[in-house]
């Protein structure tokens, strides 16, 4: 077992405050779809699912079956779909727990049509992932397929793939709008054309009653809703080493203290535990001081630091939502990659407050 030195912190009250924030503000929807796939965009654990509803989620929305198994098993009552269309051959134990899940293309719907499990359709705006509904006919086509089989049409839905373009984001809803015209939209129990992003950029849709919150529900990717931080990565300093002029240290010589000396702290973390080396020369923090890293190994992180680092002092390798809008954009990616890819070899320490 892994001792103490590094942890992550998820703070439980946080998560709540921010899903009742987030549910009266918009309060005008009928369903609040909390997406908790990656095992919670790397908070995990049900007690994380169970302050989600608390704050209002009344829907859950996760990747793979075996994350919907786990949720059923300790939530009987609430809705649980899949995003990720499951293999057909799964289908049986979707029904048996009632999960719900997503159809890939018309192939796939007409492949489990006679079981009778509940569908959703992710309508196709203009880039989205899957085969789905890209147009009136083809829409048409899968609800004829859903009309003469078992299953049945729950919901329908659209990614908002690029919602920081105007344009083509107005594009996606008439799109959708385009492919439902002449199709009572109030038959269909749950309508969601708004994700956590979409729903703070554009306006509620008259025929939609339901968003999804993902990220936004830690308060990534959101400063409008004053949301609080839920989620803190700590190590204590390893070890110090002391360069002198021109001395290096690590594989490769991954730094090397060029015309003065310097101090490199260890830091027991590294891409073992999911901390990759695009981390290298982004800033942690230690003491509210900034220090940069210079290397990660499989099990160690290297920090140049100042003289005033001791060893057992305790570093903030992700402080708070901004500091992670900063890594994402140091290691060109979106600030959810940078907490899903941290392992369970990293212990969680869950904080009521």
């Amino acid at each position: 077992m892994r001792d103490k030195s590094t942890f992550i912190t998820v703070k439980l009250g946080a998560i709540r405050r921010n899903v009742e924030k987030i549910v009266s503000t918009y309060s005008d929807y009928q369903y609040r779809i909390a997406v908790v796939k990656s095992d919670s965009y790397g908070h995990k654990g049900n007690e994380v699912v169970r302050r989600m509803i608390e704050g209002g989620a009344n829907y859950i929305a996760v990747s793979f079956i075996g994350e919907a198994l786990r949720i059923r098993e300790k939530f009987k009552d609430i809705p649980v779909m899949l995003l990720v269309p499951p293999p057909v051959e799964l289908i049986e134990t979707c029904v048996e727990h009632d999960i719900e899940v997503t159809v890939r293309d018309i192939d796939y719907l007409q492949a489990i049509a006679d079981k009778n499990v509940k569908v959703h359709l992710r309508m196709d705006g203009g880039c989205d992932l899957y085969n789905g509904p890209r147009d009136k006919e083809s829409f048409r086509q899968f609800i004829d397929v859903i009309d003469r089989g078992a299953c049945t049409l729950q919901g329908l839905y659209i990614h908002n793939y690029f919602v920081e373009d105007e344009v083509l984001s107005n594009a996606e809803f008439a799109a959708f709008e385009a492919m439902t015209e002449g199709f009572d939209l109030a038959s269909v129990p749950v309508v969601s054309t708004h994700n956590s992003m979409a729903l703070v950029e554009y306006e509620k849709k008259p025929y939609s009653n339901a968003f999804r919150m993902g990220n936004v529900m830690y308060g990534i990717e959101n400063t409008s809703l004053e949301l609080e931080d839920t989620f803190q990565l700590y190590c204590d300093v390893l070890s110090i080493k002391h360069l002198a002029a021109g001395q290096s240290v690590g594989y490769s010589k991954c730094y090397e203290a060029k015309g003065e000396e310097a101090y490199i702290a260890m830091l027991p973390i590294g891409y073992g535990d999911g901390f990759a080396k695009s981390n290298i020369g982004r800033d942690i923090f230690i003491a509210e001081k900034r220090f940069k890293i210079v290397g990660v190994t499989m099990d160690i992180t290297l920090v140049k630091v100042d003289e005033t680092v001791g060893v057992g002092d305790r570093c903030t390798l992700i402080q708070s939502a901004r500091h992670l809008d900063e890594i994402a954009e140091h290691i060109h990616t979106i600030a959810e990659e940078e907490l899903c890819l941290l392992n369970t070899r990293i212990e969680r320490m869950y904080l009521e407050d």
